[in-house]
Parts: C-alpha cells; structure tokens; sequence
C-alpha cells in the first residue's frame, strides 16, 4: 500500500520523544512501506487471552528498510519450522575468499540505570558499521547519535552520577572506528586454530555438521543453552551462530531448519525483505513484552530486532526503566539498513546498489 510517509513521520513524533533525534536520512525513508492491521483478522497481540489491539511504531521501526512481500494470520510455533524450511531454500554460501561482510545497523533503546526506580532515562540511537572478514583484520565504526533524556531530571541524574564531561558527550554525541587487534583482543578470537561458540571464527565454523539434528545439537551444547530460559534457548544458540558469514550454504540450510524445530512457541508472520535479503518475520511472547525478529537467509541472520511493551501495567517488573510506558511502545529496535559484500576496509557499499551474494 501507498503511504504518506511526511504524515507518518509527524505521527511519530508525537508519540515518541526520540523521533527528531533518529531521524534517518531521507534516502532511507524512499522505502516506508506500512501495514495496517485488522482487529477483526487478529494480530500480533491476538493471542493467550488477551485483547487485540493494534501497534504504536517507534521512530526507529518506522524508518527500517522493511518491504512486506506478503503477510498472513499469525500461526502456532510449529508453523514456524515450515517457514523456516521454506527460507532454508534460499541460504547464502560463505564469504568468497578476501572479501568483507559489509553491513550497516540502526539501534534505538531506551537507556538508563535498569535498577529499581531509575533517574536517568534516556532514548540512545547508534548507527553501526561493520567489516567483517577473518575476524583478525576486521573493523567496526560506531556513531552515537545525541542522547535525548525523558526529562530535565533524569539528564541531572545522570549529570550527578557520570559527570559534566560524559553529559556533554552523551548531549553532543560521538564516534569511534576501531579495527584489528583494537577492536578485538586476537587471544581471544584465534587467528588459527578452532575458535569457540563465544569467539567464533571460520575453523570454529566449519566444525558445523550439515544437518539440522546435527547443528542443532552441537550449538546447544556449546553455548549451553537451556529450554526454560527465555533469552538462552536452543533456539537463541541457533540464531548466534546464523550471524556468521563463514556458514556454507548447507551448514546454513540446516541452521535456518534447525532454528525452526526449536522454535518452541513462536510465532510467524509475514515475509520480508531487509535491505534487500530475504527474510520470515516471528514473534514470541515474553510477559509483559513482546519480541520481534527478522531472520535472513544470509548472514548476519538477524535482520532485525525489536521488543515492544503489551502489559504496561507489569512491564517494570520486566525492566524498570519501562515503567509508565504505553502499550505498543517500542523500546527497542535493531534494524540491518546495508547488506554487503566488499573487496576491503575502506570500502562501502554505495546508497541503492545491489547486494553481491
């Protein structure tokens, strides 16, 4: 559908005090493209018994590279293996020999001390942009973009408890590029040798068995993963190792399989396109929280990431520094906006070139 993105974008900012702060570039925003849901058809929020509802977009969600290609009723968890397998059919091959993973990522999320009652609320953006090759030679540059404080008082908080300079800072924001050893110390991701689920690198990869019985079980064991812990499941240890860009295209089919048999309750939605890769988009609930992924049928496998609030009444109990907020309100979302692949350091992929995988 057709939407008038200028009016969108003054919708946001009424609903988000972030909005002028992250704004992206206006080649960015050539891309919007919205769905609007149908109560009557049911949504994200249609389900464990409570009442439908329809969702409040972040600015950061309004402005990802996100094309719907097509969308449908959400389905139980075990709708999401048959989606996955689906996506399986088009997993990408390893990097080609001396080349980079080239890609760019936006974050918006609310920051601040998570303790009890915290003082310094704040809406932090970052862009991120990464090289990503042997793991020795790679690089990351980071611009924080200016801190926007909830309020006078959580800006004197933090004021009091970091100091004038690191205000100024964060008011103003700031850059880094780092690459090689100080980016990374090379004892801890090995140069030769196996690497290990927590420092991978391509001999550590390539331990992967090609079946997804065989990766799923292996990335369990090696991260430890356990069922019963929300954030530390088999399918989480899955999803770390599909953001490596060593995968061949059968350890990768089998990854994406494996990610959908443990995807436990999950649910699907629609298909997309993130800058310009293929992608399934599901949803699990949390509690009070709602958490949404995109994932890829290449690396880095997490296109996009985002938590939204669905109980505000109890969502303090799941992060103190979401208290008072909306339902619908997005505090946080992690989108891929360049997807890439570059002879070296120094190159960049170019505004509105095709991706060479």
């Amino acid at each position: 559908m057709t939407v008038d993105t200028a009016a969108l974008r003054e919708m946001l900012r009424a609903a988000d005090p972030a909005a002028s702060a992250v704004a992206y570039p206006a080649d960015r925003q050539t891309l919007i493209v919205a769905s609007v849901m149908d109560p009557a058809r049911g949504g994200a929020g249609h389900r464990r018994g409570r009442r439908r509802r329809g969702v409040r977009l972040a600015a950061g969600a309004a402005v990802a590279v996100v094309v719907a290609l097509a969308s449908s009723v959400l389905l139980p968890g075990n709708a999401v293996a048959a989606q996955m397998d689906q996506l399986a059919a088009h997993a990408a091959g390893p990097l080609p020999p001396r080349t980079y993973l080239y890609t760019e990522t936006r974050t918006l999320t609310i920051g601040g001390t998570a303790r009890p009652g915290p003082t310094d609320r704040r809406w932090d953006s970052w862009t991120s942009t990464a090289w990503q090759g042997d793991t020795c030679n790679d690089r990351v540059d980071t611009v924080q973009a200016p801190t926007r404080f909830f309020s006078p008082a959580d800006e004197q908080a933090f004021r009091a408890e970091a100091g004038e300079q690191a205000l100024r800072t964060a008011l103003r924001g700031w850059s880094t590029s780092d690459r090689g050893a100080a980016l990374r110390p090379l004892d801890a991701v090995p140069c030769e040798g196996d690497g290990t689920f927590s420092n991978p690198n391509p001999a550590y990869a390539a331990t992967y068995p090609s079946t997804p019985e065989g990766f799923l079980s292996k990335a369990v064991r090696d991260a430890g993963a356990h069922p019963d812990r929300a954030f530390n499941t088999p399918a989480d240890a899955v999803l770390d190792m599909l953001r490596l860009p060593y995968l061949t295209a059968a350890q990768r089919s089998a990854a994406l399989r494996a990610f959908g048999q443990a995807a436990g309750e999950w649910t699907v939605g629609e298909h997309v396109t993130v800058a310009g890769v293929r992608g399934v988009t599901i949803r699990r609930d949390l509690g009070p929280v709602e958490e949404e992924l995109v994932i890829g049928a290449q690396a880095p496998g997490l296109l996009r990431s985002v938590l939204r609030i669905t109980d505000p009444a109890h969502a303090g109990a799941f992060d103190p520094r979401y208290v008072g907020l909306s339902e619908g309100t997005v505090v946080r979302d992690e989108v891929v906006l360049t997807v890439a692949v570059v002879p070296d350091l120094d190159s960049r992929r170019q505004t509105g070139q095709a991706a060479s995988r």
